[in-house]
């Protein structure tokens, strides 16, 4: 091929390729006429806002127990029956009875609850004690949950010639919590809960062993009557809280109470008159909860207090001015010996027990008081 040949084809290749190079021009758009309507946004519909729950209202203790019962309906048995009118009486004396025991009732169903147990168990101590926690049975029993000294020590609770925490509402609440649920988890059956609670667990066992329990029947054959009574007791406190009207009574409203704490006792507020100082609450009010507190002094038995909530942090608060020197203690109350005094005739007079006395005053049972000796009558 000639040099002119080639040159002529090249030209042509590249003419080529410069025309594929050349893009189209774009087709015209038509314009909008006047009488076409203009396009619109679509909008969404708004959204229905859910409804939003009422909130659950609160529930008072009363309410509380009532939901915690796991037999709601008052019991129809003439037995039952007949224990809740007794135990009813007349309007005045149930309201006031129901309102003394509020906060510890309150107490005992917190612990109930917590533990996912029935609320028949927080009825056990208007039975064995009327809710009082310095009672004593001439046989032995003694506290809210009225508890054997061999029962109180095998559940953890010290009983000696110092210290007896069956008097001590909180320990002796946890103990007793702890012991029904131990048979509620056995048997998985609130009666026999109690019954064992009421007879003794090793006692309810063996009538189980014996003869079983058939079909219909909550308790075993040879149960003791004064245990199925017991039952029949506590039924009838049940009736009286679930349809308290049947009996012509009315249950006393209450503001739900400031609830009632177990803590560490402070060594530094060293009396009754002082803790009453720091929380304002009645030197009768303190003792009511804390029996071990009745003779006015601390001893070993002032290891806890159960106080409400707003006490404990009116202490905390007292304690800090105290060691911060805001707030001074009154000077312990003193006892000047005179002519015929004893150690045990000071100590009856002023309510105090003449063992306390011997250790306040470093004294023992050949100690001779002289007159005008100061005898110390707290710490």
């Amino acid at each position: 091929m000639t040099k002119s040949r080639c040159r002529a084809a090249c030209l042509a290749f590249l003419l080529i390729l410069g025309g594929c190079a050349t893009l189209p021009a774009p087709a015209p758009v038509a314009p909008t006429t006047p009488d076409e309507p203009a396009a619109t946004a679509v909008t969404a519909a708004p959204l229905e806002a859910a409804p939003i729950a009422a909130p659950e209202p609160l529930l008072n203790v009363h309410d509380r127990l009532r939901r915690q019962l796991q037999t709601p309906a008052c019991a129809e048995s003439d037995a039952v029956q007949r224990w809740a009118r007794l135990f009813a009486g007349k309007q005045p004396r149930f309201a006031a009875h129901i309102e003394r025991i509020h906060p510890l009732l309150d107490y005992v169903l917190r612990g109930v609850e917590r533990r996912g147990l029935p609320g028949e168990f927080a009825l056990i101590p208007l039975i064995e004690s009327d809710y009082n926690p310095a009672a004593r049975s001439r046989a032995g029993p003694a506290g809210m949950w009225q508890f054997t000294a061999d029962t109180a020590r095998s559940r953890g609770l010290r009983v000696n010639n110092r210290v007896d925490e069956r008097l001590l509402p909180g320990p002796a609440t946890d103990a007793a919590l702890d012991l029904l649920q131990h048979y509620f988890d056995t048997y998985q059956s609130w009666p026999l809960a109690m019954a064992s609670y009421n007879a003794g667990g090793f006692r309810i066992r063996k009538l189980l062993e014996r003869s079983p329990l058939q079909e219909g029947q909550e308790l075993p054959v040879g149960t003791p009557r004064g245990t199925r009574e017991y039952l029949d007791k506590l039924r009838a406190w049940s009736c009286l809280f679930v349809s308290p009207e049947q009996f012509g009574l009315t249950l006393p409203s209450l503001a739900d109470p400031d609830p009632l704490e177990l803590q560490a006792a402070r060594p530094t507020l060293r009396s009754l008159d002082v803790l009453a100082q720091a929380t304002g609450l009645s030197q009768q009010q303190i003792v009511f909860w804390n029996p071990s507190l009745a003779h006015g002094g601390f001893g070993p038995n002032s290891v806890h207090w159960l106080l409400p909530k707003s006490a404990h942090a009116a202490v905390k608060r007292f304690a800090s001015q105290l060691a911060l020197g805001e707030v001074n203690l009154p000077q312990p109350r003193m006892h000047e010996v005179t002519a015929g005094d004893t150690l045990s005739g000071i100590a009856k007079r002023y309510g105090q027990s003449t063992s306390q006395l011997m250790r306040l005053n470093r004294l023992n049972a050949h100690s001779i008081l002289r007159i005008g000796q100061r005898i110390k009558l707290e710490p």
